[in-house]
């Protein structure tokens, strides 16, 4: 006989596999299946990014994809973006497509450090009987650089509207990173007629950067 019991919240929880699992899933992250869900899409795409990334460093240098990935692989993330804006800088002598394509690199950075946060910032537990109650809305992430003894705590907006919000910006860094790339090529159009040639506008690339350092801005004062 399945039992069922009434937790803190209000609601109904079973002795079921699922909510079990359920409650596993709570204890361990403080995440609703909802927000383990955008998370799950935000690692898929930003993988997707990093490659594409690598292509657009690949493109400006002028190599081959199997010489570029022996010098790209195994780069640090801020190693790879400062030699993703040296290259740029170096090789593109078009004025209105470099600009545009370190206004993609920009963003990129941006989005990292974003997703850096989101990822690897922790829900903040308290003793309870009531798992529900652990869903949260927040992560934290904790600090001790400034050598004070003392701990710095920020906290960081991990709603499932934040996460779907970030999911979108991803998907146009996407389209950032295609463009530019797409542009960089010997040729100026792409090799489908039916794509167009600029995916997403340099303005709209600025929004995007601008969105995400008001929002790191906000949320470093925690």
């Amino acid at each position: 006989m399945l039992e069922t019991r009434v937790v803190g919240s209000g609601s109904v929880m079973s002795n079921s596999p699922e909510d079990k699992e359920r409650i596993t899933r709570i204890l361990m992250t403080g995440m609703s299946d909802e927000q383990l869900r955008l998370i799950g899409q935000i690692a898929v795409i930003w993988n997707n990014n990093e490659f594409l990334f690598e292509e657009l460093i690949w493109r400006a240098a002028k190599w081959e994809p199997e010489a570029g990935v022996l010098v790209t692989a195994d780069l640090s993330s801020v190693s790879r973006e400062t030699f993703a804006k040296n290259i740029i800088q170096k090789q593109v002598t078009d004025e209105e497509w470099k600009e545009y394509a370190l206004a993609t690199v920009a963003l990129f950075v941006e989005a990292r450090i974003t997703r850096n946060n989101l990822i690897h910032s922790l829900p903040k537990f308290r003793p309870t009987f009531d798992p529900e109650s652990l869903l949260s809305s927040v992560g934290h992430k904790r600090s001790a650089k400034g050598g004070s003894g003392t701990i710095k705590t920020t906290e960081y907006d991990r709603s499932a509207t934040a996460l779907n919000e970030f999911v979108t910006i991803l998907m146009h860094l996407g389209l950032a990173l295609q463009t530019a790339e797409i542009r960089l090529r010997d040729f100026v159009s792409p090799p489908d007629d039916d794509m167009p040639v600029t995916l997403i506008d340099k303005a709209t690339i600025r929004m995007l950067i601008d969105q995400l350092r008001s929002a790191r801005r906000s949320e470093g004062k925690a």
